[in-house]
């Protein structure tokens, strides 16, 4: 670890003190401005009085940015996850999905809310980790945003802006994608974006189309399988802008993403590099679908705002759920825990949003929300495919019931069957103001209150000596409603300093236990809170030249929503279910750092410390212990050098570090105080490249540049099993690639 951070500390001091003193150099260099919408008004971020990190879409792409990890990991306060199988959670300032499954229904929703534009995509214990091109920006909000954008923001969100359509000229632009991976093989992609003026300064199309092939690298030393977890993935959206008259505009939108794994970034502890031993058939599909209306209309006095979505995840994987050797072993051979899972969500969302004309004494905005959501799962445990007819031969041998041909998996048998239905229901009606008094001070109060109905329709069917453990066809209903509360102070001490001082409320709704038809857990886990306080500062210095932005925050998390382990009195073994773990506390700080001292430099640094502890725990939850997901220290640091690469064109060269804690995945317990950890890393790109007067350019890029073996999860969690605890997920070795770009 020490290693580890002084090779970050040494890059960051490069990226710090090699142009920093060139600072005055030129009075007509500056740092970009990015312009946000973070609080539903068109502002510069300096200018918002909160933690708030954005990203422009070009600076994405120069990076090479098309997922999560790409860019979370350069802000200071998030960590990443990714569990394989489309099981991707990332944490905020210490909170997180900590009893999140990869099953993805009845379990606890994700505490960062997600936006495409102003769309809420997020509903499921998982984020979709969507491959997007041609954004306009994407903005990261750290703390509970519970007025604005309600129950599923507790930590923070993330909004995503695309480009918008252009009326006013045709153009289009594209990428082409090549690439080998250490120990892996060969990777291809494509990115492309069309923009077609359909009516002169009125009307728009903008079509967007993405393609990604990658080959594995991890050998399945049970199923023979070399770079067994090749995957692809692909998207297209399309996106329709047009303004009726001077008052009215409006855009419509659709998008389709998929991917599809083979097999998992798993590698087993003990055996060789990038090994694993899985003798199940793993796979992940996945499908997002997206369309949205917005319809934005001038009232003069203030902006009515419609946003009508309707969007889709399914998902389907087989993985490994301890019930054959658990049960059957003793009946034949049984080598694995192959485990189906089929998940279809559906939500329905109505926003309507009042947003009063800007540069007033007093600005305010009104809004209401609508959102229905419906999550059906089928979940299947099986036998594996072969050892099926031996299991069978023992059991009618001794006159038990003989276990059904399976319905999913050739040659397998179905042990048993999980139905599940989970409805979601909530309405909310929201108010925030903004009062500026004297010259410098404002003063914003905002309230959300809500109501939501979770309905969950439950059967479990188990086949041969297992029947006996089945439940019956089951509706349980839960309601609740709630007030989230904000309150900022904010002082302008002159044009470039700005602070404020921030407390806020987020809440996460309660829910079913599933695994309550066990006999273990209550029926209902309670909903969990948080209460922030937070002082920050974002200061400019040197004529824009130089920023430096400061928080530090204190976070009281209250009833958090976890797992806990019993013995079920119905199958005698060991199951994990949800419930509430007690209380938490998290104290941390965190500074970002731009600077373009010359015209030729870029340069970034970011840190954050976070401090956390379960202060009061239910159930078998150690005191005093860390919470899961929360590395102490997280940092980063960019350098980019522009300059002219002969006659080919403006090049550019870029280097970019991140450095990731320890961490733990799980809560520490008595019975088991190990937390699962996993090991801080340090990873790195580079990039080299040039785009000419012609409309062409090409980049060469090294991703993970020092092959480095990051622990981005640990364990299966499989309907909430904690299962095969030595088996980690790893990021892809060191990648080089080329990328060839046109645009006209």
């Amino acid at each position: 670890m020490n290693e580890q951070r002084t090779l970050l500390a040494a890059a960051a001091s490069l990226a710090i003190t090699m142009p920093i003193v060139a600072l005055a150099a030129d009075e007509e260099t500056y740092l970009e401005e990015i312009i946000v919408t973070a609080e539903r008004r068109t502002q510069n971020q300096q200018d918002v009085p909160t933690a708030l990190q954005a990203f422009t879409g070009r600076g994405l792409e120069r990076r090479g940015a098309d997922g999560f990890e790409d860019y979370v990991l350069s802000v200071p306060g998030l960590s990443f996850r990714d569990q394989g199988a489309g099981a991707t959670r990332i944490a905020i300032r210490g909170v997180s999905n900590v009893s999140a499954s990869d099953f993805g229904v009845t379990t606890p929703v994700s505490t960062v809310g997600l936006y495409l534009n102003d769309v809420p995509i997020q509903g499921t214990s998982q984020l979709p980790d969507l491959n997007l091109y041609d954004l306009e920006r994407i903005e990261v909000l750290k703390g509970p945003q519970g007025t604005l954008y309600g129950e599923g923001a507790m930590g923070g969100a993330i909004r995503m802006t695309l480009a918008r359509p252009d009326p006013s000229e045709f153009s289009a632009r594209g990428e082409v994608i090549g690439s080998f991976t250490k120990s892996g093989g060969f990777n291809n992609g494509g990115r492309a974006a069309v923009n077609i003026p359909l009516a002169q300064d009125t009307t728009a199309l903008r079509i967007v189309g993405t393609y990604r092939d990658n080959d594995g690298f991890v050998n399945n030393i049970a199923r023979d399988e070399d770079d067994a977890n090749s995957s692809s993935a692909y998207s297209v959206r399309a996106l329709l802008a047009s303004s009726l008259g001077d008052r009215v505009d409006i855009e419509l939108l659709a998008m389709l993403s998929e991917v599809e794994e083979d097999d998992f970034p798993n590698i087993d502890s003990g055996l060789g590099d990038l090994e694993l031993d899985s003798s199940e058939p793993r796979y992940h599909d996945g499908e997002f679908a997206l369309y949205g209306l917005t319809a934005r209309v001038d009232l003069d006095f203030a902006e009515l705002t419609s946003v009508t979505s309707h969007t889709t995840l399914d998902r389907e994987f087989l993985d490994r759920l301890l019930i054959a050797s658990r049960f059957y072993s003793a009946f034949g051979p049984v080598t694995g825990d192959p485990f189906y899972t089929d998940t279809d969500m559906e939500s329905f969302a109505q926003e309507l949003r009042l947003v009063s004309a800007g540069d007033k004494q007093f600005d305010w905005i009104f809004g209401a929300f609508y959102r229905d959501k419906d999550q059906v799962a089928v979940g299947g445990a099986t036998t594996m495919p072969g050892e099926h007819l031996a299991i069978n031969q023992t059991l009618g041998a001794i006159g038990f019931p003989l276990i059904p041909d399976s319905v999913y998996i050739d040659g397998a048998g179905d042990i048993g069957f999980r139905f599940v239905t989970d409805r979601y229901q909530q309405y909310a009606v929201y108010a925030e103001g903004d009062l500026e008094f004297g010259d410098r001070w404002n003063l914003t109060l905002g309230a959300r209150w809500f109501d939501e109905e979770v309905t969950l329709e439950d059967e479990l069917v188990f086949y041969s000596f297992l029947a006996v453990a089945s439940s019956p066809y089951r509706v349980v209903e839960e309601s609740s409603s709630d007030v989230l509360l904000k309150g900022r102070l904010s002082y302008r001490a002159q044009d470039d300093l700005l602070f404020y001082f921030t407390v806020a409320e987020g809440f996460r709704s309660g829910g079913i236990n599933l695994q309550s038809v066990f006999g273990v857990g209550d029926l209902l886990f309670e909903s969990d809170s948080l209460l922030s306080y937070e002082l920050g500062a974002k200061t400019s210095w040197h004529d824009g030249r130089l920023v430096l932005n400061g928080s530090v925050y204190f976070q009281d998390w209250a009833d958090i929503q976890s797992n806990g382990t019993d013995i079920s009195p119905l199958t005698g073994a060991p199951v994990n279910f949800i419930g509430n773990a007690g209380d938490a506390e998290v104290i941390g700080i965190e500074a970002q750092l731009s600077a373009r001292p010359n015209d030729a430099f870029t340069l970034g640094f970011t840190i954050g410390y976070a401090d956390s502890e379960l202060t009061e725990a239910i159930a078998d939850a150690v005191v005093g212990a860390d919470l899961p997901n929360v590395p102490e220290f997280t940092m980063s640091a960019s350098l980019e050098y522009a300059f002219r690469f002969g006659g080919l064109g403006d090049g550019f060269a870029s280097l970019n570090v991140q450095y990731t804690d320890n961490q733990y995945t799980r809560l520490q317990r008595i019975t088991d105080t190990t937390g699962f950890p996993v090991d801080s890393y340090i990873v790195g790109q580079f990039r080299i490249g040039f785009m000419n007067e012609g409309g062409w350019g090409a980049d060469l890029f090294v991703d993970n540049l020092w092959d480095e073996r990051a622990q981005v999860g640990r364990g299966r969690t499989a309907t909430g099993s904690f299962n095969s605890p030595d088996r980690f997920v790893v990021n892809q070795p060191r990648t080089i690639g080329i990328v060839l770009k046109a645009e006209i």
